[in-house]
């Protein structure tokens, strides 16, 4: 698709927000009796993958069982976006629109996600400055967005600061879903769930993973914003090179006990703390616990 293209009927492609993976995201508009409305559209293509790919290994199958994982995979595509619409309404999930789902004449599938436009985290903090309440105030949000998701059986995974979006008021939302990521875990590709940065230990070693993994998540991102913007064992006053970066990521899957942060009170050192403990069991159980820590520290942090 190209700048100018009709999408969603009435609505006008204005600029590409992002792109990576299977996944290029535009910022839409559309005009109606002289008011504009703007809108965030995720567009993925997935091409239908044939026996005969160089890309995938398909030794042993034959072409109606690489079909049927192909269609499998829209299914649960699909599914998503079910889910998505259920969730929609929450104040602290990114909000839902609509979708489509074409198909070309050689069955390769295009799918389209309408979403409210908003800013990620990780542009927004370039412009603001963030004190500690707001800080514990983001946490605080984002699991009340989380609970949605354990009421919903859905568990993220892959929270990080570009997946995070704030309002115009200065609410902060989850968003990103898995839509794309769904794509990169079906039978036919072999991509690590999630991003190696802010991954949870048991994620990264590939062993079976439950909601802590969301907490762990949520927590190495506040420790980011508490630590004048590095993440644990990332030296702090000097140029980041790739083996600083591979060296603490390496440190702290390890299960080396990771320093405080530099600008947290020790009460909320403690709380970021058991949020990104090496153990599962020893994180807070749910993202409601998580978040009745940080909402105790509201009174202190103005």
């Amino acid at each position: 698709m190209q700048i100018g293209d009709s999408i969603f009927s009435n609505w006008t492609i204005k600029s590409i927000l992002g792109q990576g993976g299977f996944a290029t995201v535009y910022e839409i508009e559309r005009e109606e009796f002289g008011r504009v409305s703007k809108a965030a559209a995720k567009v993925m293509y997935i091409e239908k993958p044939h026996i005969d790919s160089p890309i995938y290994d398909f030794a042993g199958m034959s072409e109606d069982e690489v079909s049927r994982i192909y269609y499998n995979v829209i299914d649960d595509l699909v599914d998503e976006c079910v889910l998505l619409e259920k969730m929609k309404g929450d104040s602290h999930i990114v909000s839902y629109e609509d979708h489509e789902i074409e198909f070309d004449e050689n069955e390769n599938c295009t799918i389209s996600i309408r979403m409210e436009l908003l800013t990620p985290l990780n542009k927004y903090v370039r412009k603001n400055v963030f004190t500690l309440r707001d800080i514990v105030e983001m946490g605080v949000e984002i699991c009340e967005g989380l609970e949605t998701c354990a009421k919903n059986n859905i568990i993220h995974r892959d929270i990080k600061p570009s997946n995070i979006y704030v309002t115009d008021i200065g609410t902060f939302k989850l968003g990103d879903f898995g839509i794309s990521k769904s794509l990169e875990e079906n039978h036919y590709t072999n991509s690590q769930k999630g991003t190696r940065t802010y991954m949870a230990p048991e994620v990264y070693r590939g062993e079976s993973y439950g909601v802590s993994t969301d907490i762990y998540c949520l927590g190495i991102v506040l420790y980011r914003l508490l630590n004048e913007n590095k993440l644990p064992f990332v030296p702090i006053g000097k140029k980041l090179t790739a083996t600083d970066r591979d060296e603490a990521i390496k440190r702290r899957m390890s299960g080396e006990v990771i320093p405080p942060p530099v600008n947290a009170s020790d009460y909320l050192a403690k709380v970021i703390g058991k949020a990104i403990e090496y153990f599962p069991e020893d994180r807070y159980s749910s993202a409601t616990e998580f978040k009745a820590a940080l909402e105790e520290l509201l009174d202190y942090h103005d």
